[in-house]
């Protein structure tokens, strides 16, 4: 299947946003700015990161491979939004350019907080399949997180409704991906995911690769996410993302988490 220019398409959204032909916030104006600066620097060979189109088009071609599993008549794939595409090209399309960490990547944390029904769940559940099976680690735990049983379930639930529709089958079946009732397996690498939930006190020995932390601003306390960071630590390109909508409580970890992007 012919897949689209997706680095082509990140870098002119960051340039539509730089120039205000598309609305946004300051705050993502500002990081539109930065990819776009950091590009013209990676063009120096002393810079400490390359962008690299093959790994966007990896991840977002496997992406749009995708069914779309909710809301939607005849279940068409996935089609990914150009701030999608930008979002997906800085997580996964920087990366190191020297060192003991030549080719690994830059960045291990990402955040979307957007209204409901800009399909960030969709987009997380996608990754979540990717980072399972497709992204090439041994053993990779990824899970997708939230505060109660019934909010981790949502993406979990849908990435597992993605890979096993019929859409998906072919694509899913080449990496043998397997399918049980609680986690999604890739057994080449003996890798898997899951939903997460319950009290973060007994959750201590996570080996986490991938984590989709759900409705961050909903999380009473911090310690789930702090489990979460702490368990990430122990792998070389482990990778959290947290989605939100808006929250009120502005001493909770969302709040902290948002102050500290601001200020990136």
């Amino acid at each position: 299947m012919a897949t689209r220019d997706y680095a082509a398409i990140a870098l002119g959204y960051a340039r539509g946003v730089v120039d205000q032909v598309i609305p946004t916030s300051i705050y993502t104006q500002l990081a539109c700015q930065r990819t776009l600066d950091d590009i013209e620097a990676s063009k120096y060979p002393d810079y400490p990161y390359e962008w690299s189109a093959e790994k966007v088009t990896h991840v977002c071609g496997f992406m749009e491979r995708l069914p779309l599993v909710k809301g939607m008549k005849g279940q068409p794939l996935l089609r990914l939004e150009p701030w999608q595409v930008w979002w997906i090209s800085q997580l996964f399309g920087w990366v190191e350019r020297h060192g003991p960490r030549k080719g690994m990547r830059r960045f291990s944390m990402g955040h979307i907080e957007v209204a409901r029904g800009n399909g960030k769940s969709a987009l997380c559940s996608g990754l979540l399949l990717y980072m399972t099976a497709f992204d090439g680690e041994a053993g990779a735990e990824c899970y997708a997180v939230a505060t109660d049983e019934r909010q981790a379930e949502i993406v979990f639930r849908d990435a597992m409704a993605m890979g096993q529709h019929r859409k998906a089958s072919k694509l899913m079946k080449g990496k043998r991906v397997s399918f049980t009732a609680n986690n999604i397996i890739h057994q080449a690498s003996y890798s898997k995911a899951t939903a997460l939930s319950g009290d973060p006190r007994t959750k201590d020995g996570l080996n986490i690769h991938f984590a989709v932390v759900d409705e961050l601003h909903a999380h009473p306390t911090r310690d789930m996410w702090d489990v979460i960071v702490t368990g990430a630590a122990k792998r070389d390109q482990s990778m959290i993302l947290a989605i939100t909508t808006a929250g009120f409580d502005l001493s909770g970890v969302c709040y902290e988490q948002r102050d500290y992007l601001i200020k990136c």
